[in-house]
């Protein structure tokens, strides 16, 4: 089964939330692990690209 598949599979019963966990925890260490082993490339994240920041700087004294 997939990561993907894992995580679409999740029931959303609060009873099995533990098991939830497992699982989510799961597909997190085979994500690492791909990405360890060069299976994998994580995709870059490109927020800096996407927002301005905006600063003002004033010579003004009070």
């Amino acid at each position: 089964m997939s990561i993907v598949e894992k995580i679409q599979n999740l029931p959303e019963n609060t009873v099995t939330q533990d098991d939830n966990f497992i699982m989510l925890s799961e597909a997190l260490s085979e994500y690492h692990r791909l990405i360890q082993e060069g299976k994998l490339v994580p995709r870059k994240n490109n927020l800096e690209n996407i927002y301005t920041t905006y600063s003002f700087h004033s010579n003004a004294n009070y």
